[in-house]
């Protein structure tokens, strides 16, 4: 068991305390009106809510209408190529990764 002495934890008390001044002044700093934003930056959740009447191109970056920019991202959905492989070769992958899953445990 250790004991401490009166004086000795009186200290110890001391410290503590001292130490947690400047963190209670760091927190009063932090909550100060100056860490707000400026009053002309558009919030997030009107900007989300705007109305685009213009765009730029994914191909090259050049100004289209809004008409085009949909016409553009529905061409660049459409794959032009068929998106799952035959149900022959999905079960053979398969069974390929329950093997290599299964070969640590029955070599």
């Amino acid at each position: 068991m250790v004991r401490i002495s009166v004086g000795l934890g009186l200290l110890i008390i001391m410290v503590i305390t001292q130490n947690l001044v400047p963190l209670k002044a760091i927190a009063s700093d932090l909550s100060s009106p100056s860490s707000l934003p400026p009053p002309e930056d558009i919030p997030e959740e009107i900007a989300r809510t705007e109305i685009f009447t213009e765009a730029r191109s994914s191909f090259d970056g050049s100004l289209i209408t809004a008409a085009e920019y949909a016409e553009q991202q529905a061409s660049l959905r459409t794959a032009p190529y068929p998106p799952d492989a035959p149900q022959r070769f999905r079960d053979l992958v398969l069974l390929l990764r329950v093997r290599r899953l299964l070969r640590p445990f029955l070599p």
